[in-house]
């Protein structure tokens, strides 16, 4: 298992070159003289080129990638051009209201999409189960932005329950950003959920254990259940990642000081070190989210365990008997 881990971790290497390139090389043909931000409409031309000179903008862009990706193994990721300060200093400030954001979307989406995909498949045709798929496909329909807006007209501006925006209010700050992630997303898991359950909820093993007198309720969660996760594992990676995007984009509309807010601010400015920064960090975010989903994928299944752990056994083993034969 460990040198699964080790392999993966591997793999993600160059795709991490290839990311940081691609967003670096589009970037930086982007019209931006850091010398003139920095030292304003009255400095020289002499004085303007000095500086940029000083940044090593005059280099080929290969050469400035590759003092990039230097800086960056020795945690240095460059100096904000507005803030004038280390960008990841920068980042990290703001990177924790993204992060929970994230997580508290994804916990309500997980409760409420799983639970109501179970119940509409052990319910199949039911009221509850009709509902539950009405209920899936109007708020797969409505955008994220009017949900965010019909929230905060209904619970902030009509009943003044919870706050509209910012995060000076402790922990209902949060209910609002959250639920409007959450719900948008908990439809997918709803959908998903349903399906895969009924599909397992057919197999043979199933049948028999119902011959045998299996309470349901052990039958659902303890066998249905379980030999669902193995897809909706996958769908929960992929909902994380889009998740984190969709929560950049939550935190305008919320006023949240996170690192959507700061990345929008930053291509405002045409800050370029802020900007490859954020993205560098979001893209390594999302990639290691997919090597836990993967490490999900061996604690759940058995199979997928015993293939990594067991498998330079099974490989000796067969060479002793080639061998003795």
């Amino acid at each position: 298992m460990i040198r699964f881990i080790i392999k993966r971790l591997l793999t993600i290497i160059p795709m991490m070159l290839v990311i940081i390139f691609i967003v670096f090389a589009l970037v930086s043909m982007s019209k931006v003289d850091p010398g003139r931000m920095k030292l304003g409409a009255d400095a020289s031309e002499e004085d303007v080129y000095a500086y940029n000179e000083s940044l090593g903008l005059h280099d080929p862009l290969i050469v400035r990638y590759g003092k990039y990706v230097v800086g960056i193994l020795k945690g240095d990721f460059g100096v904000s051009y507005y803030y004038n300060e280390p960008v990841m200093d920068i980042i990290m400030g703001r990177w924790p209201y993204t992060i929970k954001l994230t997580l508290l979307s994804m916990a309500i989406a997980l409760a409420a999409g799983i639970s109501l995909g179970v119940l509409s498949a052990v319910k199949q045709y039911s009221i509850l189960d009709r509902i539950a798929t009405v209920a899936s496909m109007l708020l797969s329909a409505v955008p994220t932005f009017c949900m965010a807006a019909l929230l905060v007209l209904t619970f902030s501006y009509k009943f003044g329950l919870v706050p509209a925006s910012g995060v000076t209010n402790g922990w209902k700050s949060w209910i609002l950003p959250a639920i409007t992630l959450g719900i948008s997303y908990s439809a997918q898991f709803l959908r998903f959920t349903r399906s895969t359950m009924l599909d397992t909820t057919r197999q043979d093993y199933i049948r028999t254990a119902r011959a045998k007198g299996v309470a349901e309720r052990t039958m659902v969660w303890r066998h249905a259940f379980r030999n669902a996760l193995l897809p909706l594992i996958t769908i929960s990676g992929t909902t994380m990642g889009a998740l984190l995007g969709g929560a950049v984009a939550m935190e305008k509309v919320f006023v949240i000081p996170g690192l959507g807010t700061l990345v929008q601010d930053a291509l405002n400015r045409n800050d370029v070190p802020l900007v490859i920064g954020a993205i560098t960090l979001m893209a390594f975010t999302f990639m290691m989210i997919m090597l836990v989903v993967d490490l999900l994928y061996a604690a759940v299944d058995p199979r997928i365990r015993a293939k990594y752990s067991g498998g330079k056994v099974r490989k000796t083993a067969k060479k002793e008997t080639a061998h003795n034969g």
